[in-house]
Order: C-alpha cells, then structure tokens, then sequence
C-alpha cells in the first residue's frame, strides 16, 4: 500500500501539486492537476486558479500576435485566464476584449493591471473591469500560476 500524501506536494502560496481537495484547480499542459486552497476571506464571492508549465509548447501564434517572449506572454496568460474565469468569461473572448493583463507577485486590484494589447489592435479603448477582482502572479520551479478572487459588490 502507497502512501497516498506522496502523489501531492504543497509549493508555495497555498497551491498543491497533484491535488483535487478544492474546486480550485487547473491543469498544466502535461495533464498535471494542481489546486489552491486559498486562504478563507470574508467578503469574497469567487476564488480563480491558473497554472501553465514553464515548457509548454502551443499558444504561439497567439503569443506572436501581442509580440511577447513565451516567459511574458505565460506570466500575463495566467493572470488574464484568472481575469476571465472570475467574470465567467470565455477566455479567447476576453482577450479579444480587453487584451492580456500585465502580472504582479503583489495582490493588486485589476484595474490597476497594465494591459498588452495584440499588435494589430486598434486604439479603441478595452472596456474597463470592475474594481472588485485582486489578481496576483505566483512564479514556481516549473510553473506559472496566478491566483485572484472576487468580493462581492
């Protein structure tokens, strides 16, 4: 009989590698599951997880479209995908909207995120998000994630 805790491996910032116990998971593009068991607050509405491994290959055409380096485009790939799951928005819409927010290792309001617009953007403006998402990027070993939540209100 295995030990059933050495599948997982708590990393930083709450997040668990191999782990399922929270409805807060995503998927590398291994098929690796890893979750957030992130921390009790009062006043949040909705909770939203990202990770993506530092290797992964794919997302170059649309990584050539905003003109980043895939280290960049991964850090703000993460931090939009959270973006669009707290508004339960489809991903690829979102960008379309708003372009890819810019990450930060510090809890930051949303709005407050500068944003990467695709190279072929035109100069209107992106519509503006709400002020009550907090997004913060998480680098590890292998992986980039980036956690947020939503208050109510």
């Amino acid at each position: 009989m295995t030990d059933a805790s050495a599948s997982f491996a708590r990393l930083p910032e709450g997040i668990i590698s191999g782990g399922s116990s929270t409805p807060y998971r995503s998927y590398d593009h291994a098929g690796r599951a890893f979750c957030w068991e992130p921390a009790p607050a009062e006043g949040c509405a909705r909770f939203a997880f990202d990770i993506e491994a530092k290797d992964c290959a794919g997302g170059d055409n649309v990584r050539a479209a905003f003109g980043l380096d895939r280290e960049t485009f991964l850090k703000c790939w993460t931090a939009t995908e959270v973006a669009a799951k707290l508004l339960d928005r489809p991903i690829h819409l979102f960008i379309k909207e708003t372009g890819l927010f810019k990450p930060t290792p510090a809890w930051r309001p949303l709005r407050s995120l500068g944003i990467v617009r695709p190279r072929a953007a035109t100069d209107r403006d992106a519509p503006s998000p709400p002020e009550n998402i907090w997004i913060r990027s998480v680098e590890l070993a292998d992986h980039f994630a980036a956690v947020g939540f939503r208050t109510r209100g």
